[in-house]
């Protein structure tokens, strides 16, 4: 048995051959496949543990944490990407050694510049091969076997996870703990397309489910899908981005007009980026013309 484990609910778009296990990079971490799709079994022989189950991530991991527990023992560090997170094993390798090595509790591989999220202190920072947030988006997350303790029954309050990345960047505050890192020299891509989880529990839906879960928590004081909305925006603009340029000085942007600036530079560039990209896919090509 390896020291850290990558555990995820996957179905047809599952990435986990393409990206997970792929490369020339031999896997230091077991692999963990919760299949919730039964009209797709064709990576049941796949060197995973394998399981099937109908649900969303949080609600098939949750199962198998409480009815098949020494499938998460023995482990030092866990990675739960969402099914299409588009990483391979060298960087997940890496992921694995930055976290024991800085002792982080909670962490992340930077989103790249095609990626899509609503959340710009994911995405790689340039000049930057990594920075502290207050949150990070819990479809991308990896951590350690003290924060999993921790967390454990979080994965049973919820099905989408809508909020539940909040919670955790707020359980690490409180505890006082290092913060969760985003590392930009790691980078990964969640590409464009529609969500699996809106199949199974209709977007519209999120926000209610979490102020059920943080009204429980006493984070807010009732259950108002408005006071969660307004509590998510209010971190969305306070939250300090810290990062690290070339690794030996350390900034940190307070300011609400600079975290907005660089929150619309990266959609910008990010919607430049990927617009070239499907030109280029479509056969166009970018000719420069002379005088």
């Amino acid at each position: 048995m390896k020291r850290f484990l990558l555990a995820s609910s996957v179905g047809r778009p599952s990435r986990h051959r393409d990206y997970w296990l792929s490369g020339s990079d031999i896997p230091e971490f077991d692999v963990l496949l919760v299949n919730y799709d039964s009209d797709y079994c064709s990576f049941a022989t796949d060197d995973v543990i394998y399981r099937e189950r109908k649900g969303s991530k949080f609600e098939n991991l949750d199962y198998f944490i409480r009815n098949e527990p020494e499938l998460f023992e023995g482990y030092d560090f866990f990675y739960f990407p969402d099914e299409d997170i588009e990483i391979d094993t060298k960087k997940i390798n890496r992921l694995f050694h930055e976290m024991e090595n800085r002792k982080l509790y909670l962490a992340a591989p930077a989103y790249d510049y095609l990626s899509v999220s609503k959340m710009p202190q994911c995405f790689c920072i340039p000049c930057s091969s990594a920075h502290t947030v207050y949150y990070i988006e819990v479809g991308n997350v990896a951590m350690s076997r003290a924060f999993f303790n921790m967390v454990r029954e979080d994965f049973g309050a919820t099905v989408s996870g809508f909020g539940i990345d909040l919670m955790w960047g707020r359980t690490l505050a409180l505890a006082e703990l290092p913060s969760p890192w985003v590392f930009s020299s790691i980078p990964c891509r969640h590409p464009e397309r529609v969500s699996t989880i809106d199949q199974i529990f209709p977007r519209q839906l999120h926000p209610i489910e979490a102020a059920e879960y943080f009204a429980a928590k006493g984070l807010i004081q009732s259950a108002s899908q408005d006071e969660v909305l307004q509590l998510l925006r209010l971190h969305k603009k306070t939250c300090a981005i810290y990062f690290s340029l070339w690794n030996r000085w350390e900034f940190t942007i307070r300011n609400r007009g600079l975290v907005s600036t660089f929150s619309i530079l990266s959609r910008v560039l990010r919607k430049l980026i990927r617009t070239t990209h499907r030109l280029t896919r479509s056969g166009f090509q970018v000719r420069k013309h002379r005088g």
